[in-house]
């Protein structure tokens, strides 16, 4: 199994140490089990979209939801350039 590197990983693991927050309790408040979150403390697996944005607002933003993103998700997102909007013609 691959482990993940993501800033959000690093920044959850800190936010327990600083809490000294069970697992368990944190999991309850997000609606999913313990077990999904120590895989995603061990980087076995990341949260979806929708439960990152909950760890970012159960953490007070010390677990922002893109810290979550890989570092291939970051340099996409990097290279996107912005639409050009056209007017119709008149």
């Amino acid at each position: 199994m691959r482990h993940m590197r993501t800033e959000g990983r690093s920044l959850l693991r800190k936010w327990f140490r600083a809490q000294k927050s069970p697992q368990r309790s944190f999991a309850e408040v997000l609606g999913v089990t313990q077990q999904a979150v120590s895989s995603w403390l061990s980087g076995a697996s990341r949260p979806d979209g929708d439960t990152r944005d909950l760890i970012e607002k159960a953490t007070d933003g010390a677990v922002p939801s893109a810290s979550w993103r890989t570092e291939t998700e970051r340099a996409r997102i990097a290279n996107v350039r912005p639409a050009v909007a056209t007017r119709p013609a008149a």
